[in-house]
């Protein structure tokens, strides 16, 4: 995989992680490879012969109120999902930080790209608060002050 063009950006996204850690205390974190090499936003039909993935996607979820982000304790949930792209060279003029938050993405566009599904269960969160979760796009970053 082109992980040197992810290095700087990387590392920015460690060192954020760790402080929001320290900040926020309880995060739930995933992360994974999706295949888009058509560029059209949906997942590849064949996957397996896609070879190297076209985006890294990944998710910082954490529960408003502060409570554990674990199943129903953690209705009032907020998120971060990121998608970057992977690229043999790096065109990259953005600092990590601005690169980042570039790189948000709804949940929605997560789930085109893998065939996953999020805020599934209805005891938790009823279909319309599923649907306005998934298409939500963050605004900005989170804050550590």
């Amino acid at each position: 995989m082109y992980i040197n063009q992810f290095a700087g950006t990387w590392q920015y996204f460690l060192d954020e992680l760790g402080a929001y850690l320290n900040y926020y205390s309880d995060l739930a974190f995933f992360a994974g490879a999706a295949y888009d090499q058509v560029g059209d936003g949906v997942r590849d039909n064949d996957v397996v012969s896609a070879g190297v993935p076209s985006h890294i996607f990944f998710v910082l979820l954490r529960c408003q109120s502060g409570a554990p982000i674990r199943g129903t304790l953690c209705k009032d949930v907020l998120f971060l999902p990121y998608i970057l792209p992977v690229a043999d060279r790096n065109l990259n003029c953005l600092t990590s930080r601005e690169y980042l938050f570039d790189n948000t993405a709804r949940l929605r566009d997560i789930e085109l790209l893998t065939g996953m599904q999020f805020f599934t269960d209805r005891q938790i969160w009823s279909t319309s608060e599923a649907l306005q979760l998934r298409t939500w796009l963050p605004q900005s970053l989170w804050s550590v002050q």
